[in-house]
């Protein structure tokens, strides 16, 4: 049978075979529903209000939803199954939204010497008394002016003779490590622009970068279209084990947000694409892999192995994404299989790798990951932290997008919200549960041990709709917290210091910097310190790409990065669930801290 489904506001009609889940229906119709759980029913975030039609209720339904939102007809999308014409409206607040994305890090200086390099050249005319190839002329002219040899491209070469004789040969070469990727008509020396991606779980940032300079020219960002199969790395692996299709799905999806960033920053910076030479990404190993179209499923599961560790190079068309035919991609070297290359970027940007000064660093995404040392040595980790802090597992828990709480005070009495976009609220996101529990501490609304001293505090109430912390959010964000207080705990036991020892904390990524560290330090996501050594350090990840794009020192130094650094396993060890166990408490210490109040 099939049947007819109608979405409300929207209007949208589409028809489908009985069986098919509303979510699926939704995506048919143009509407992407948010399922951060990937559509297992354990999240309880992709809720739509059945208005006539199917309404069976599942157990996912009774374990989210009360009986009030039963009787008004509430439903999972992700197991509503159509069994019946229906009309179903979906609220604003379950529509996948833009979310609000990081963008900028904190960049240090770095000589700009990067693989690809444009050489301006006056060949010599062949003739009867000059026998050479057109190849040979090119590089004889080049080995002259840059003591360098050169290998061809077919591409490049197969246009070789053509374009050096319709311009009187004179050419600009293009060469990425040696390589002849690209010949050009006329001097086009000032015209050489390359590409750095981080490719996030949840986001992905592009910008094009003047290779002469080392300079953005243009920056654009998207949401990661891989969310629709679920939020954590998990899901997706476990697509790629359940699904015959499921890493070209996942493969396809990046690509196609890769192409559509170039696009968009190409437009922004008013060049082709065909100038975009060279590209470089940072991603966990698990983005790594679905990325270049490797099986990610031997992650998962012991002894937790990748298929590769080291820097790919591989010819970015291969791949399918539109820059210049010749270009190389360069994507850097993992760690582990919980610690990717975007943690070998945030030790590149943040030079975590020199100077005596221990630091701390810590990127706090989907996934968390602890990196700790000096130039000496550096231990890293990963904790399974990300979920709650992105507001997955948090009843009125949402992303950093528009309507989300980002911010809380409580200020005699009274709670004073911070909204993105302004506007009423529609959920909070991590920043803001962060927050809210730390002025609860503060106001004695939660003790030490976590637990409440009323059912629930709400946050904001208008109508039908009350926005409200509860006993079950605080011990999820104590889950969470616990598990990244424990991670750094064991990272300072292996290294044989204590937190004195510790110079300075980086709070990398983007809840690292929207997260007040006031907040951070009060309900003991991070080591009790002063606040003055406590910093953001933005998108760091991205920049250790963008460094890695501009120069080949750089590049030479992620290798060494990734080959020296220490990855700590976590799982397994006594000492971990120890330190587990004492970091779900709340640092009673910290419930009097004083920092400057800023009205929302």
């Amino acid at each position: 049978m099939v049947y007819k489904i109608k979405f409300q506001p929207d209007g949208r009609v589409i028809h489908v075979p009985g069986g098919t889940t509303v979510k699926e229906a939704a995506r048919l119709a143009g509407i992407v529903i948010d399922t951060p759980c990937g559509g297992t029913g354990t999240c309880g975030k992709c809720l739509v209000q059945v208005i006539s039609g199917s309404t069976e209720i599942s157990l996912s339904d009774r374990k989210f939803l009360s009986e009030d939102e039963l009787l008004e007809g509430y439903r999972l999308s992700c197991m509503l199954k159509s069994s019946a014409d229906s009309v179903v409206r979906i609220p604003d607040e379950t529509r996948l939204h833009v979310q609000k994305i990081l963008t900028y890090g904190e960049e240090k200086e770095f000589k700009v010497n990067p693989t690809v390099e444009k050489i301006f050249l006056e060949l010599t005319p062949p003739a009867l008394d000059y026998q050479v190839s057109d190849f040979e002329n090119l590089e004889e002219k080049v080995l002259k002016l840059t003591g360098k040899p050169v290998y061809a491209n077919l591409k490049a070469i197969r246009e070789l003779p053509h374009i050096i004789r319709s311009s009187d040969f004179k050419i600009t070469a293009t060469l990425d490590d040696g390589e002849l990727i690209n010949i050009e008509p006329q001097d086009t020396r000032n015209e050489c622009y390359g590409m750095c991606f981080d490719i996030g779980t949840t986001t992905v940032v592009g910008a094009i970068v003047d290779l002469n300079t080392g300079k953005e020219v243009a920056i654009s960002s998207r949401m990661n279209d891989q969310v629709i199969y679920g939020d954590d790395i998990i899901f997706r692996i476990n697509l790629t084990i359940n699904d015959k299709n499921g890493l070209s799905k996942l493969h396809n999806k990046v690509i196609e947000v890769i192409n559509t960033i170039i696009e968009d920053a190409a437009l922004q910076a008013g060049i082709s694409r065909n100038k975009i030479y060279s590209m470089t990404a940072v991603g966990n190993t698990t983005m790594h892999h679905l990325l270049l179209g490797i099986p990610p499923q031997f992650i998962a599961s012991a002894p937790y192995i990748p298929v590769v560790k080291e820097l790919v190079k591989i010819k970015a068309h291969d791949l399918g994404i539109e820059i210049h035919p010749n270009a190389n991609l360069r994507v850097l070297p993992n760690i582990s299989a919980f610690v990717g290359s975007d943690s070998v970027g945030v030790m590149l940007a943040s030079q975590l790798h020199r100077g005596d000064d221990i630091r701390l660093a810590i990127d706090i995404g989907t996934n968390g990951e602890i990196m700790l040392g000096n130039k000496k040595r550096i231990l890293a980790s990963s904790t399974a932290a990300g979920p709650a802090f992105e507001g997955i597992h948090i009843r009125h828990g949402m992303r950093a997008s528009v309507g989300a709480i980002e911010s809380v005070h409580i200020i005699d009495g009274k709670v004073k919200l911070g909204v993105i976009g302004g506007g009423v609220p529609a959920g909070i996101c991590g920043s803001g549960i962060v927050d809210a529990i730390s002025e609860m501490l503060k106001e004695h609304l939660i003790d030490e041990t976590g637990r409440m001293a009323v059912p629930s505090f709400s946050l904001f109430k208008d109508g039908h709709k009350d926005i409200t912390i509860t006993q079950r959010d605080i011990r999820e964000i104590q889950v969470a917290k616990g598990a990244i207080q424990a991670g750094i705990e064991i990272l300072k036991k292996e290294l044989g210091i204590k937190t004195e020892s510790i110079s300075e904390i980086l709070l990398a990524g983007a809840f690292g910097n929207y997260i007040k560290k006031e907040s951070a330090l009060r309900i003991g996501l991070i080591p009790s310190m002063g606040l003055e050594r406590v910093r953001s350090i933005g998108n760091a990840a991205f920049v250790g790409s963008k460094m890695a794009l501009c120069s080949k020192d750089a590049i030479r130094e992620a290798i060494e990065i990734a080959k020296n650094t220490e990855q700590i396993e976590l799982s397994g060890r006594p000492d971990f669930q120890e330190e587990f166990a004492n970091a779900m408490s709340f640092p009673v210490t910290n419930s009097d801290l004083q920092y400057s109040r800023v009205s929302a």
